[in-house]
């Protein structure tokens, strides 16, 4: 089973949250992630000619999306847990679970449209494409990378809010853009 459809064996009354640490680091370590969102949106904004250009964004959707699986991956094997469940007495919900239970339910349907974004590509270059479909493509291309974008702000506002819970002295920096790491300029300069 792949482990992007695990979410279908998490019981809906598990309480999930995030090892902030490792979460972070998984973000850190996979550079090639956010330069594959960069590199996508780069050539949907190109002048390259319509069959020319679709060709170099099918290959970068087919790259994209062994990219996400990767990262997904590890971030629901090392970086989300379950911590809890609802039918324990006395066991409830907080923001931080239920953010990351949304977070988490994300990756699902993300790796679905992607998946679905690089088949029609694929479909548009055997075919021949024209210059209004392949705008067409480029608008939901875009307009995906823009979900994934939100969902990668989702996730770093989750690992700080963990971080803030975790350590109420204020002992982290809580702020984003604060931060130097590489993946927080993509969610702030993309």
């Amino acid at each position: 089973m792949n482990s992007v459809s695990k979410i279908d064996t998490i019981s809906s009354t598990s309480l999930m949250s995030v090892n902030p640490a490792f979460l972070q680091e998984i973000k850190d370590s996979n550079l090639d992630y956010f330069e594959s969102i960069r590199r996508i949106r780069h050539i949907c904004h190109s002048s390259d000619d319509p069959p020319e250009a679709c060709r170099t964004l099918v290959k970068a959707l087919d790259h994209l999306r062994d990219v996400v699986a990767l990262q997904f991956s590890l971030e629901e094997s090392y970086g989300y847990m379950i911590v809890g469940d609802l039918r324990d007495f006395g066991t409830t919900e907080t923001p931080i679970t239920r953010q990351s239970a949304a977070c988490h339910c994300e990756h699902r349907n993300l790796y679905i449209q992607l998946s679905e974004l690089a088949e029609l590509a694929q479909e548009l270059q055997y075919r021949g494409v024209e210059q209004s479909t392949f705008i067409d493509l480029c608008s939901q291309v875009s307009y995906y990378a823009d979900q994934l974008m939100n969902h990668e702000r989702g996730e770093a506002e989750l690992i700080q809010r963990t971080l803030l819970t975790l350590h109420p002295d204020n002992a982290f920096p809580v702020d984003p853009t604060a931060s130097t790491n590489f993946y927080l300029y993509f969610l702030h300069g993309s």
